[in-house]
This record gives structure tokens, C-alpha cells and sequence, in this order.
């Protein structure tokens, strides 16, 4: 049923709502000059904000808050990034890797403070520092909150489909109503959903083929994580599990500039370090992270999809 009272009938429904960014419950998160990043309204709104800024505090160092923490320092702003977890990035990286990446984007002159606690926003009306459970005060123009998503699961829950976190699945992308499936960043199933697009992309594909199809259902079955991102003049690639467990084994190569005069296709100008890690268990290589240099970017990635 619509809003406005009507309804629309259907053979098979795909609920795709997706998610909405996850904002703590803060002291002063409404104030103006605070902001959050999921719509082109929302970087509009952040681009105009930054025309009279000077500090900028972002909230959360995922991948979508360091890329903006660099985008930010590129309009001459000082950036200060805090984290919660103990190291940037933590649910995707190792912590050896992340001190990596810690110390390049440092080096850029953005400041990034991990296994913080904020007590609120100060400011009256408008935003003008983060506050620390320490005391610890930073000044700020702008704060940009980016501490992952929440899925959507309102209108799922108020039509008596299943919801825990998400709306629950199983490896069809069927909900507990029948003839209703789900896919996205709104969906929880047998995998963890990290919210990345091919991820939202493989679970609509599988939703829209057995809604449609009379053949034998296909299952859902998701390929490793891959992130791809560019920040403070140097590019990141992350494929698979970084995690150390029992029986991990792991190889690094490290070369500073200048050191080996040799032709590398994709390497970023200006890189200072190029660093690879492999992560390998019984089955062979299972996860891997790139800086700098993403020349081998194609072959571990492929080593680890053909797993």
C-alpha cells in the first residue's frame, strides 16, 4: 500500500530500499555544519559549507572518510579524522597495513586520532569543535559524520516481513513472505553485508533472476570484498581476507621511490611507498592490500576470486 492509500498488485516484489548513514546519538549532531555522506544532496551541501571553512573534523575512518578527509585537505582545510577502532579502515585492513596508511596520509598534513571516545558536538547554533571524553577539544567549521550505514527495514517490518539488522534472506534473496525477495544494503543473509556496491550489485542480480525465472533458482554467493581508492596522492587496493588467524601465512614487499628503476602500469605520481601484502592459508592466497603500486592489482585479484 502507498502513502497516499493506493496499491500496486504484483506477481513477485524485490524490496531494494537500501540503507541510510548510521549517525550516533551525540550531543549537538543537529547543529548547522554538521553533515552526513550518502546523496549527491548531501556533497552539495557539504562543496557549499566548504567555501568558508577552515577546519573540517570527520567522524570516522572508513574508506568514505579518509576519501574525504583528502578531498577536503585538497582545498586547503586542516582535516582532522577521528576514529573510534583502534586503526583506520579496521574492518577491511590488518594493523600493519593500516600504520601504513596511517603514516602516508599524516604525512599529507591530515591529522588522524584512533580508539577515541567523543563526548558531542560544541557550538551554539553552528558547529565549532568536536569534544573528547579526555577534554580534548578540536576545532572544527565543518564535521562530516561517517560511521557506516543502517539498512532500511521500516516499511519491511511494518508488512510483517522478517528483520533483524536487515531484512532477512536466504541464499535466494527470499524474505519470509513469499514471492517477496530482497537485495542491497538492506538485506542480511548467510554472508556478512559490508555495504559495498558489488555486493549490492551480485544480490539484485540473483533477487531479479529468480523472480522471474521458472527454472531451478540460482543462489546467492558473494565474491570477496574489494576496495579501490585514491587518498593523499597514493592508491589502495584491498581484495579478500586481511584477517590473521591460525595458519595464515603472509608475504610483504616494500620499496621506497627511486629504489628500483623499473616501469610500474599503475602506479600513482608522487606515491612514496609501494607495499604489498599477501595473505595466504591452506587453500592459497586469500587476501591482499596494495599501496602505491597497483600492478599486480589483477592477478591477486583474480587468484583470490578463483578460490
Amino acid at each position: 500500500m502507498l502513502e497516499e492509500g493506493g496499491r500496486i498488485p504484483y506477481d513477485k516484489c524485490i524490496y531494494a530500499l537500501g540503507a541510510s548513514c548510521f549517525v550516533p546519538p551525540f550531543k549537538g549532531v543537529d547543529k548547522k555544519g554538521v553533515f552526513v555522506t550518502r546523496t549527491v544532496e548531501d556533497f552539495e551541501k557539504i562543496r557549499r559549507a566548504m567555501a568558508a571553512a577552515h577546519h573540517a573534523v570527520i567522524v570516522g575512518g572508513g574508506v568514505i572518510g579518509l576519501e574525504m578527509a583528502h578531498e577536503l585537505n585538497q582545498l586547503d582545510c586542516h582535516v582532522t579524522v577521528l576514529e573510534a577502532a583502534p586503526r583506520v579502515i579496521g574492518r577491511l585492513i590488518d594493523e600493519e597495513s593500516a600504520e601504513l596508511l596511517t603514516q602516508i596520509i599524516c604525512e599529507r598534513g591530515i591529522e588522524i586520532h584512533t580508539g577515541v571516545q567523543i563526548a558531542g558536538i560544541e557550538g551554539e547554533e553552528s558547529v565549532s569543535g568536536v569534544s573528547l571524553s579526555d577534554g580534548t577539544v578540536f576545532p572544527a567549521d565543518v564535521v562530516i559524520i561517517s560511521c557506516g550505514i543502517r539498512a532500511n527495514i521500516q516499511p519491511a517490518l511494518q508488512s510483517g516481513i522478517q528483520c533483524d539488522r536487515g531484512v532477512l534472506v536466504n541464499s535466494y534473496m527470499e524474505t519470509s513472505l513469499p514471492d517477496v525477495y530482497a537485495a542491497g544494503d538492506c538485506i542480511q543473509g548467510d554472508s556478512i553485508n559490508p555495504g559495498l556496491w558489488r555486493y549490492a550489485l551480485r544480490s539484485a542480480q540473483t533477487a531479479a533472476k529468480n523472480a522471474v525465472s521458472e527454472r531451478e533458482k540460482e543462489e546467492f554467493i558473494p565474491l570477496p570484498e574489494t576496495v579501490i581508492m585514491s587518498v593523499a596522492d597514493t592508491s589502495l587496493f584491498i581484495c579478500g581476507s586481511t584477517e590473521i588467524q591460525e595458519g595464515t601465512r603472509t608475504e610483504v614487499i616494500r620499496e621506497k621511490n627511486g629504489k628500483q628503476k623499473v616501469f610500474k602500469v599503475n602506479r600513482q605520481p608522487g606515491a612514496a611507498v609501494t607495499y604489498e601484502k599477501r595473505f595466504y592459508d591452506h587453500k592459497g592466497l586469500k587476501g591482499a592490500v596494495l599501496i602505491g603500486d597497483l600492478g599486480s592489482l589483477a592477478e591477486v585479484k583474480s587468484k583470490i576470486e578463483g578460490r
